[in-house]
């Protein structure tokens, strides 16, 4: 396993210094490290687009990767630090829903950062420098960190099932609006073919109903609205060429209902 790769998200952006401060740490604490930008231009606090960001891209890294993921309001608080160790990777950051996806996908194994044990001065206001990126390197570098962790039962995470209301019939939230303009919902392909052979025919939400389901946005016409699953299986509302969010003033947290029927063949 490739012990030598980490991942970084942050909410930093570039033009103060911040990520670079991460960086030169985590070089000096292991020279060999070789450093991946994942984003650092997630939106100021925003821990769910965060968690999304990771969960978008964390399976197509190397095993043996250590992530480090640094959207973090609550910093300096009470709010707990982790290492998050699944059977393939590390994950590092803070007790505040950023690693809910890892949370639902896997069982892992989830560690309480003990910041009195860790060497050196420890700012109130930066863990990403001086938590974080220090355990991010030791770990990457294949050190035990044993002495800094104290395994606890459980971690928080936003993530909210699907609520069937009937049968082929869902409550569904949207969790992320995209760059694009996109809004996902808490609903994955699998989880639909799991409940039945299902095909999604309608989405209602407020102001709107939405019956077009497509396998990709050039199958709609310029402006128009459609459903269809994205990337990571999961079920969208999007707009071909267009922001779909914007134009039904949708935010996270929205609710929608789903109607499926059942698939033919």
């Amino acid at each position: 396993m490739n012990r030598n790769i980490v991942a970084v998200i942050t909410d930093f952006g570039t033009l103060d210094g911040y990520v670079g401060a991460m960086k030169g740490k985590i070089l000096s604490l292991n020279p060999a490290a070789e450093i991946v930008d994942i984003s650092h231009e997630i939106p100021p606090f925003d821990i769910r687009g965060a968690a999304f960001c990771l969960y978008n891209s964390y399976s197509f890294f190397p095993e043996g990767t250590v992530f480090v993921v640094v959207v973090d309001p609550g910093v300096g608080t009470e709010r707990k630090g982790l290492v998050v160790q699944t059977e393939s990777y590390v994950f590092v950051g803070p007790d505040n829903g950023v690693f809910s996806f890892i949370l639902e996908e896997h069982s892992p194994r989830i560690y309480e950062i003990l910041l009195h044990r860790l060497p050196g001065e420890v700012s109130p206001t930066f863990h990403g420098r001086d938590v974080f990126a220090p355990l991010a390197a030791w770990i990457s570098a294949g050190q035990t960190v044993e002495a800094y962790l104290q395994e606890v039962r459980n971690a928080f995470s936003f993530w909210e099932r699907p609520e069937e209301i009937a049968p082929g019939e869902w409550r569904l939230k949207i969790i992320h609006i995209d760059h694009f303009g996109n809004a996902i919902l808490n609903l994955r392909k699998r989880d639909l073919e799991l409940a039945a052979p299902f095909l999604p025919e309608k989405l209602e939400g407020k102001g709107f109903i939405i019956r077009r389901f497509l396998t990709t946005f050039g199958e709609a016409g310029k402006g128009e609205l459609c459903m269809l699953w994205d990337s990571s299986g999961f079920l969208q509302i999007a707009c071909n060429q267009g922001h779909a969010a914007r134009r039904l003033k949708l935010r996270v947290g929205d609710g929608v209902r789903l109607c499926a029927g059942i698939k033919s063949g």
